[in-house]
């Protein structure tokens, strides 16, 4: 875990689930180990990315009531990752429920949610996603090769 990070969380009023859906902020103290959730990281460049992260680990308060959660600790996720110049792909970090900006779904038994997908059915969806982007992509990009090649021949 990094000792000192140079990047905060950007602290939403609103917590969404997956689909952009506001969801009320006390479902985060049903988060269990093994659930994901998506914090915004603000870099001091004026930049932001936001990352999925798997809880790795909760601690509570150690007085009045032990079943409150104090902070999480979550590590980094390579969904929607491009590139990893921001943060290393084995990054860790705590975080605040205040911090969490997204609750995709719950890889849990408890799922107040019903609607919302489990881990399992987002990752085959970004996966699905990215691959129509990418045939999507080629597509156009033939379609420009052959616009140029009837250009050149008009030429």
């Amino acid at each position: 875990m990094s000792k000192s990070r140079d990047y905060t969380f950007y602290k939403s009023e609103e917590l969404f689930d997956w689909g952009g859906n506001i969801i009320s902020r006390d479902l985060c103290d049903k988060l269990q180990i093994g659930d994901i959730v998506r914090l915004c990281l603000c870099f001091p460049q004026n930049t932001w990315f936001k990352y999925y992260f798997e809880i790795t680990k909760i601690d509570y308060y150690k007085y009045g009531n032990t079943s409150k959660i104090r902070k999480f600790h979550g590590k980094v996720m390579d969904t929607y990752v491009i590139d990893w110049y921001v943060i290393s792909p084995n990054h860790t970090t705590t975080f605040r429920k205040e911090d969490i900006f997204e609750i995709p779904g719950w890889k849990t038994n408890y799922n107040p949610l019903k609607q919302q997908p489990n881990f399992e059915i987002i990752n085959q969806e970004i996966n699905r996603q990215h691959k129509i982007n990418y045939i999507r992509l080629e597509y156009e990009y033939e379609l420009e090769e052959q616009k140029k090649l009837k250009l050149n021949q008009i030429q």
